[in-house]
C-alpha cells in the first residue's frame, strides 16, 4: 500500500511515516482469509426478500434470529477463557492433489490426494503459529480420511499437551458425521479421559451451527491456499509440507489406530444412547466415564449415563495400529504402479 501511495502521488513519503499515519488515523483491520463460509443465513435472506406472505416472512425472520443467536453462542464458547480449561479446535482442509501440474490429463492418470488436518490450541494472546497449530498430513495411498484417522490425530495431540492445572478439555469441530460427530470419536474421548491425569474431570465436545463453523483452522487453510495458488508445480509431498510448515508444526501421520474395531464390543450402538444432540459432555466419576448431550449450548435437560455395554470398561479398549496400505481409488492405484 505504501508503494501504491507513492506511485499515485507527487508527495512521496517514507515507509515509517506512512505506517504511523495508517495505524493511528484509520480504523482499518486486516484478517486472515476464510474458507468454509457457506451459511444458512443466505438461504433465509433470500426467502425473506422474496416472500410475499407476511406471516411466512415473519416466520423466516424469527428462524434467522434464532440461528444467529445460536451461532453467536458457539463463538462465545470457542473464545471463552477460563482458568483450568483448555480449548482445541480442528478441521480438515480441502484435499490437495499430488502431483500438482498445469496439465488436465494428470487428473485422469496420475494424481492422488494429500490430506491436511489442523488442530489449533486456543491460547489467549497468542496468534496462529507453530506453537499453537499442529498440521497432521498423510497421503491417500497411506491411510483413509475417516473417523479413525481423525480420532488418532486428536488422541496424539491430547497426549502431547502440557495438561498441568487443566480440569476441563473443550473440543470444537464441525458436525461432520463421517469424521468428528460419531461414536468412534466420542468413544476415543472417553478412553483418553479414562486414562488421563486424575485432575482432568471433563471433556466438552462442541459442534457449531451448520454454516457458521468458521474455526481457527479455516484461517490457517486460507493462508495455505493463498500460497498454493502461486505455486503451479508440486510433484512431491515435501512440496506441500514445506508450505504447511510456514503456518504450523507439520506432523506426518505414522500411526493410525483402529478405534472402530476396538470400540465395537465395548460401546453401545448410537441407537441405544439416551440422547440425540449436538453438544456432548463427558465426565469422570472415579473410575467410571459417563456421557450426556444437550440440544442447545446452554440447556441442561439430560443426565450423565454410561454408553458402555454391560460388563465392559474403557480400560479394556486397546486399539491396534493400522498398517500403511494402498487406500487410493482402484483406478488411481493402477496408475501409480
Amino acid at each position: 500500500m505504501w508503494r501504491m501511495f507513492n506511485d499515485q502521488t507527487e508527495n512521496k513519503v517514507n515507509q515509517c511515516y506512512f505506517r504511523s499515519i495508517f495505524n493511528t488515523r484509520y480504523n482499518i483491520g486486516f484478517g486472515n482469509p476464510r474458507t468454509d463460509v457457506f451459511s444458512k443465513c443466505t438461504k433465509l435472506d433470500e426467502r425473506i426478500k422474496n416472500e410475499k406472505n407476511e406471516a411466512e416472512k415473519t416466520k423466516y425472520m424469527i428462524e434467522k434470529t434464532i440461528h444467529k443467536r445460536k451461532s453467536k453462542k458457539n463463538y462465545e464458547l470457542l473464545n471463552e477463557r477460563q482458568h483450568g480449561m483448555l480449548t482445541l479446535s480442528f478441521n480438515c482442509q480441502e484435499n490437495q492433489v499430488l502431483p500438482k501440474i498445469p496439465d488436465q490429463i494428470t487428473y485422469y492418470t496420475r494424481q492422488i490426494y494429500i490430506y491436511n488436518f489442523a488442530i489449533v490450541l486456543s491460547v489467549e494472546g497468542k496468534k496462529l503459529n507453530k506453537d499453537t497449530v499442529s498440521l497432521y498430513t498423510w497421503n491417500e495411498n497411506e491411510y483413509k480420511k475417516g473417523a479413525n484417522e481423525i480420532a488418532s490425530s486428536v488422541y496424539h495431540r491430547l497426549n502431547a499437551l502440557n495438561l498441568e492445572d487443566i480440569k476441563t478439555v473443550r473440543l470444537v469441530a464441525d458436525g461432520c458425521g463421517a469424521q468428528n460427530k460419531n461414536s468412534i470419536f466420542i468413544g476415543m474421548c472417553c478412553v483418553w479421559l479414562c486414562n488421563a491425569p486424575g485432575h482432568i474431570n471433563d471433556i466438552e465436545l462442541v459442534f457449531p451451527v451448520p454454516g457458521h463453523s468458521f474455526l481457527p483452522a479455516d484461517r490457517v487453510f486460507g493462508n495455505i491456499e493463498r500460497e498454493l495458488k502461486r505455486k503451479e508445480v508440486i510433484v512431491q509431498p515435501n512440496g506441500y509440507h514445506d508450505i504447511f510448515s510456514h503456518y504450523g508444526t507439520v506432523i506426518k501421520m505414522e500411526m493410525d489406530y483402529d478405534w472402530k474395531e476396538a470400540l465395537h464390543d465395548i460401546v453401545k450402538p448410537p441407537s441405544q444412547w439416551h440422547f440425540r444432540v449436538s453438544v456432548f459432555f463427558i465426565k469422570r466419576y472415579g473410575n467410571k466415564i459417563k456421557v450426556k448431550g444437550e440440544p442447545h449450548y446452554t440447556s441442561d435437560f439430560t443426565q450423565f449415563k454410561s454408553i458402555l455395554k454391560r460388563g465392559k470398561s474403557f480400560k479394556d479398549v486397546l486399539p491396534l495400529p493400522v498398517p500403511k496400505k494402498q487406500c487410493a481409488h482402484s483406478k488411481r492405484k493402477k496408475s501409480m504402479t
